[in-house]
């Protein structure tokens, strides 16, 4: 199945979330935290699993820099279609591309399974995503264009998170 520009505008229509609530800002001092992530390089965007024209389908919504939906597209992934029930399960994220391999690193939650998550702590989120990924989406290869689903490396001492930072492609 395509998706046509009519199909696009409908879904944009469609979509449940009209505003990030995200500052970028980067503190060199950090006074208290218990999580630290490192996020990969690349393009922001939102998954979308969810029913389109019968069908549960998974979309990838790629965001320009005033975080407004630049393009969607359906994407190949081994999911299970609980996740696509009513409003769907909505993710957010980092697309980069590693050995030539499409990945998503989830960085927050908004839907899951028609429940909107999206004022939960990130501990219940972390568990919500621990769920996902461990009932609902599978870390297998289907072709060359499918896409693999992960968190962003989390570390809660900041010192081994700087080394690790360091040490990364």
């Amino acid at each position: 199945m395509m998706l046509t520009f009519h199909d696009k505008e409908k879904i944009i229509k469609e979509f449940p979330i009209t505003k990030l609530s995200y500052e970028k800002k980067i503190y060199k001092k950090v006074s208290h935290t218990e999580l630290f992530l490192i996020i990969p390089k690349g393009e922001k965007g939102f998954i979308w699993f969810r029913q389109y024209k019968g069908k549960a389908i998974c979309l990838s919504m790629q965001l320009e820099k005033a975080n407004k939906i630049k393009d969607i597209e359906l994407q190949l992934a081994s999911f299970s279609p609980h996740l696509c029930i009513q409003s769907g399960t909505i993710l957010y994220g980092t697309f980069f591309l590693y050995k030539k391999r499409q990945f998503f690193s989830i960085e927050d939650i908004f839907y899951f399974m028609n429940k909107n998550i999206s004022t939960f702590s990130q501990y219940k989120k972390l568990q919500v995503q621990y769920t996902l990924l461990n009932e609902y989406l599978k870390q297998i290869i289907l072709s060359n264009d499918n896409i693999i689903f992960g968190l962003p490396y989390m570390e809660t001492n900041h010192y081994t998170t700087t080394e690790m930072f360091h040490n990364v492609s």
